[in-house]
């Protein structure tokens, strides 16, 4: 590889966001290279706010090539005639339920009358909590609880532990740390709400490129493909890597996030899969009586036709 040109691949993720850590691992263990392409990886310093600059805002300018985002946020770019596809998938990135012991929230059965804070009204966490309990017990969240919204991460964490609203949606990587809050506890996975709603666990964020790009260079987005899987082939077979990566040693804290890592990642994709993200979809789509438009394959270039990617490495 000494003294190769290699195409660059720009990718743009938060700071605070575990995707940071295959990118790493993709950087590290020079995978990248060893897959014909050179990732420059590029950290929106949002510190977890979603009012400040996006990488959904970089990646539509052109000054980054691709972005991990979920199916909704697909669909409404899509929507707003914003191309964007996804290429291949991360994982199912959802979060979880969190409640104040004083609350008495120990199922979401019980968030009927109580104060729940939200980072968006539009968060997919929110959108399957909405359907799971209304669908288990014929009510909607929406119009029964009253909803904060706190656009930033880290401000949504401190009212939790202050107690201003009982209950939050708190991203999957920081609730271990969260928990040892003695005051609070979880609630729920929402992954195990999606697999109780359709009884499956698809992938639910992508990697995601403008169409543009998957159109001109796909033989750099299979190279990323791969340098994924093997990425994740080597932070699953050997955990030191994962906590020198993380940068943190290894704790029952740090134990745990792992175990929840694992739980997410995903190294394959398939029509199945897709069929089971579309029943998600409808399924999310009916708690707001609304037209929502239907999942295109088009959006997936995973999924056209001649667009075949390698085979798994492995599965998580």
């Amino acid at each position: 590889m000494h003294g190769q040109t290699f195409p660059a691949l720009k990718a743009g993720f938060e700071t605070t966001g575990s995707t940071r850590w295959v990118m790493q691992t993709i950087n590290d263990y020079q995978l990248d290279l060893k897959n014909g392409f050179e990732l420059n990886l590029i950290l929106h310093d949002q510190q977890g706010d979603a009012r400040r600059t996006s990488p959904e805002t970089a990646l539509q300018a052109g000054e980054i090539d691709f972005i991990d985002t979920d199916w909704l946020s697909i669909g409404r770019a899509r929507a707003a005639g914003i191309p964007f596809t996804a290429a291949y998938p991360y994982g199912r990135i959802m979060g979880g339920l969190l409640a104040c012991e004083s609350s008495g929230i120990n199922s979401p059965g019980d968030l009927e009358g109580h104060r729940i804070g939200l980072l968006r009204e539009t968060d997919k966490n929110w959108k399957v909590l909405r359907a799971w309990v209304k669908q288990n017990h014929g009510f909607d969240p929406a119009e029964t609880c009253e909803t904060v919204v706190v656009p930033s991460k880290i401000e949504l964490e401190s009212q939790l532990k202050d107690q201003r609203f009982e209950a939050a949606l708190i991203f999957w990587h920081r609730i271990p740390e969260i928990l040892n809050t003695p005051w609070i506890h979880q609630v729920c996975d929402i992954v195990d709400l999606v697999e109780s709603l359709i009884d499956a666990s698809p992938a639910t964020t992508f990697f995601v490129f403008r169409d543009e790009f998957v159109n001109r260079h796909s033989h750099v987005i299979v190279g990323f493909c791969q340098a994924y899987r093997e990425a994740i082939q080597i932070l699953v077979s050997c955990p030191e890597s994962w906590y020198e990566i993380v940068g943190l040693p290894s704790s029952k804290t740090l134990d745990q996030v792992y175990a929840l890592w694992q739980r997410r990642m995903v190294t394959s994709w398939s029509s199945a899969d897709f069929d089971n993200l579309v029943r998600l979809h409808q399924v999310v789509a009916q708690i707001d009586n609304q037209a929502v438009p239907a999942l295109d394959k088009e959006w997936f270039s995973c999924m056209r036709a001649g667009r075949k990617l390698i085979a798994p490495a492995m599965e998580v």
